[in-house]
């Protein structure tokens, strides 16, 4: 089993970008993944969960260069995440009607659950399998609306459940040089019940999917035990590391 596809998300909430090497920063976390996020006026975060909005935003990402592309029907606009900030955020805060800006935080403090998850790890048969649920003809919508980090490859639906026990224990696995531990499942909210680029809303999805993951647990599986079935993908931390960095084709081993 080896690592299939590495993938950040720049600024939460808006669209990702897949990556041959994927380094690491001293927090745990990819360099780049949620390093940014939109707050509006009062400190609040501007985030799939709370606004709908944010799903009709297309972005590209030039990492190297810091750059922001935010494409429209006719016509894109650029920004340099370093040097534009005054006219980034007068575009977003068009774009929701409020006043909003773009933070910044390399220390992963922008992740939804920092203390048990800086990473998320999934099997790419796992995103095949819920595709065919909803009758997805593209596994890219699984991965858009669930929106890990790590896939791997060579392992079967819901390998992922494997890296986690019930209770407080954690598992340890390796990826590569890299030491992690399973800390849990994901729980979802309502982003994964929306379509990725128009934001309409599956109405039934989060029962329709529960009911769905509970019919198709595996016998290595304790989702169970973490009280409903609405979850999907593993949080994971990193333990120790000999390497600065995930790429593709990283083996992954139990260990």
């Amino acid at each position: 089993m080896y690592v299939s596809r590495l993938n950040v998300y720049p600024i939460k909430s808006l669209d990702g970008l897949s990556l041959d090497i994927a380094e690491l920063n001293a927090f745990g976390n990819f360099t780049y993944d949620r390093q940014f996020a939109i707050q509006d006026h009062e400190g609040k975060i501007v985030n799939g969960k709370s606004n709908p909005a944010v799903h009709s935003l297309r972005t590209r990402f030039n990492l190297k260069e810091q750059l922001v592309v935010f494409e429209e029907e006719l016509k894109q606009y650029d920004f340099e995440l370093r040097t534009d900030n005054n006219l980034l955020n007068d575009y977003l805060s068009d774009h929701f009607n409020k006043p909003v800006q773009l933070i910044q935080s390399i220390d992963g403090s922008l992740l939804d659950n920092p203390e048990e998850s800086r990473l998320t790890i999934i099997a790419a048969e796992s995103l095949k399998t819920v595709a065919s649920w909803f009758g997805w003809t593209d596994v890219d919508e699984a991965r858009r609306r669930f929106r890990a980090n790590i896939e791997v490859e060579n392992v079967p639906a819901f390998w992922e459940d494997g890296l986690y026990k019930s209770g407080k224990e954690k598992l340890k696995f390796r990826i590569g040089d890299i030491v992690m531990a399973g800390t849990g499942p994901c729980p979802r909210c309502v982003v994964p019940s929306r379509h990725p680029e128009t934001g309409s809303q599956d109405h039934g999805f989060s029962k329709q999917f529960a009911e769905k993951r509970k019919h198709s647990l595996p016998s290595w599986s304790s989702l169970e035990s973490f009280g409903h079935y609405y979850q999907l993908a593993t949080n994971c931390l990193v333990l120790a590391s000999n390497s600065t960095a995930l790429r593709i084709g990283d083996r992954v081993s139990l260990a």
